[in-house]
């Protein structure tokens, strides 16, 4: 797998695929806000057309905040996950008192509450950049203009601020793909994703992905899961592990989401070849329905950590598997199992009705449900599928695998 920074190589660039002009798709983004918007310390508006127009748009929040050099330029930030709100973008009736001919268009959300009544207002070409204007609605109601740039999808802008990147193997589009690009590439998933490097330093021009990730950690309390990696390199003066989320245009289908571990490299200097180990900070990410589990990749393999939803019932469909073992490693629980196929991915999910059974020590009841999505493949997979546990009481987690088996294991038990 092609190394995210190692394509792109600059100090900190929104770097674009050439496909994003045959797509039409638009991308504003704001500078590094220290006032931030809601949680948006950066404001992004992603739309597929080739002018702004009423439809369909995204607004990507950043909550990580940076410091400041003297220049204005981001030194250092937080790592935590940007947030994607699908919006409406409709036209206002409004006459533009310059006669500009610009556009007014409101910013709606059925699905998230904006951090004020929002509006969207066009640019022109003498230079008037186009404009977020948001009304607070709060006691101390005040309009905001927030500037927003074109990122022209042909042009790589460097700077020193921390902004997405969008690499050459990864088109993007606003609506789910199912081919392969014209480059033969094929989206994850089936959905075009962004890549964001959510960190920005002074030398950001050797980050590549590391050999391996051996470990995957983390734990998860009200509506937050927090997770951490451990991997190796093949060579000394490595440095900055850092786990690169990725940003979905569209939600990946079977509710993934990907990180990538990067580090920055010794790049030309004379290292030594030894294996050396490198962890991650951890990592903080909202949770929400749409949301499984985590993928984190490097150059040699991947690690999958999924969620425990509550939910009073255990959803269909249910394919066979066979479950070999269970075990308990911190706050994820391991369960190896066995199935049959080969010729797509198969879902897991493993979920709780959200209730202790009363008894000493007392009891929960979880059900492991495998989807193999019509896999007529016969072959025989044997794989550690790994999830990560909410919040728990030390109890008796009993695991039910449809099949009529259960399988006990002890939590927080001394």
């Amino acid at each position: 797998m092609k190394s995210i920074i190692g394509t792109l190589t600059l100090l900190s660039v929104f770097a674009v695929s050439p496909l994003l002009a045959e797509d039409g798709v638009l991308i504003y983004t704001s500078e590094y806000l220290s006032d931030p918007v809601g949680d948006g310390h950066r404001v992004t508006v992603f739309q597929e057309s080739e002018k702004l127009q009423d439809g369909s748009a995204k607004l990507v929040l950043d909550p990580n905040g940076c410091g400041l050099n003297q220049f204005g330029d981001t030194t250092f930030c937080t790592l935590m996950a940007p947030q994607v709100i699908d919006c409406e973008l409709k036209a206002k009736k409004l006459a533009d008192p310059l006669e500009l001919d610009r556009t007014v268009f409101e910013v709606i959300s059925n699905d998230f509450a904006l951090p004020g009544r929002m509006s969207l207002v066009t640019g022109t070409e003498s230079g008037i950049p186009t404009r977020l204007v948001i009304d607070s609605e709060t006691a101390e109601s005040r309009r905001r203009v927030v500037p927003l740039f074109k990122i022209d999808p042909e042009i790589a802008l460097l700077g020193n601020n921390t902004v997405p990147i969008l690499t050459a193997d990864q088109p993007l589009a606003m609506s789910t793909a199912t081919e392969a690009g014209s480059d033969g590439a094929t989206p994850n998933n089936g959905t075009a994703i962004i890549s964001s490097i959510l960190r920005s330093r002074n030398s950001m021009t050797n980050f590549e992905q590391v050999y391996t990730v051996d470990q995957l950690e983390g734990r998860q309390k009200e509506g937050k899961a927090v997770i951490q990696a451990t991997g190796t390199v093949t060579t000394s003066g490595w440095s900055n592990p850092t786990l690169s989320p990725v940003i979905y245009v569209v939600e990946p289908k079977n509710g993934i989401w990907e990180y990538q571990f990067v580090a920055e490299s010794p790049g030309g200097s004379i290292t030594n070849p030894v294996i050396t180990k490198l962890t991650t900070p951890e990592v903080s990410i909202n949770l929400h329905k749409k949301m499984k589990g985590v993928r984190v990749t490097a150059q040699q393999g991947e690690m999958l950590l999924r969620f425990v939803p509550t939910i009073p019932e255990a959803p269909k469909p249910m394919d066979h598997v066979a479950v070999n073992d269970v075990s308990i490693d911190g706050n994820i629980v391991k369960i190896k199992t066995l199935y049959s196929g080969g010729c797509t991915e198969h879902d897991f999910q493993l979920s709780w009705d959200g209730t202790y059974l009363e008894s000493n020590p007392p009891q929960v009841r979880m059900r492991l449900i495998h989807n193999a999505n019509d896999d007529a493949c016969d072959g025989l997979i044997r794989e550690t599928q790994s999830f990560l546990l909410p919040q728990l009481d030390p109890c008796i987690i009993r695991i039910d695998t449809g099949d009529g088996n259960t399988h006990e294991v002890p939590y927080g038990l001394n």
